[in-house]
């Protein structure tokens, strides 16, 4: 259900996908790593960040975190802040703050997958053009479309409210990630 609703949603469980980034990070050596965060206001931004800092924390991580919001402007000022603190690795809690995290890599001359590992979310084809390719946490929002028509569909038939559902992230490893400390 939306927050504060009783409208159902179909949304993603962020927690597989950042997990599985964490663990891939951490078996590359890395031990610093910043993490640009949505906004706190909103269930999705607090979840993330809470898995975030979760899975970091067990697995020995030093977290430096940039509060931000979904925005390509919050992404870039986000990335040149975290920079200053030199992560070895950032991770962008939504996709807008992963477009301004790459312009903000090459606007510093950071030469992502060589100098620094850099994982976005959701998987645009932009993504995958890039000179390093950017590692990805995709919660398929083609399928969560699918997922939310069908439901809706049914509830016709069923002449019933829809039913929301949750799909799992998951961690799509690219050339971004190849930097080790």
């Amino acid at each position: 259900h939306l927050e504060g609703s009783n409208i159902p949603a179909v949304i993603s469980d962020a927690a597989p996908g950042i997990k599985a980034a964490l663990e891939a990070l951490a078996s590359r050596g890395h031990r610093k790593v910043g993490y640009l965060a949505g906004p706190q206001t909103t269930s999705t931004g607090r979840d993330r960040l809470q898995d975030f800092r979760r899975y970091a924390e067990e697995l020995g991580m030093d977290q430096i975190v940039h509060h931000g919001g979904y925005l390509h402007e919050e992404g870039f000022r986000g990335t040149q802040k975290l920079l200053e603190q030199q992560p070895t690795a950032i991770i962008a809690g939504d996709s807008m703050m992963t477009f301004g995290a790459l312009e903000a890599c090459y606007r510093e001359n950071v030469d992502i997958g060589k100098q620094l590992a850099l994982i976005g979310f959701d998987d645009f084809v932009f993504m995958r053009i890039q000179p390093a390719p950017v590692a990805i946490i995709d919660q398929s929002v083609e399928h969560m479309g699918r997922t939310a028509l069908r439901n809706l569909v049914q509830s016709f038939s069923a002449k019933s409210p829809p039913e929301g559902a949750v799909v799992q992230t998951r961690f799509i490893p690219r050339e971004s990630i190849e930097f080790t400390p």
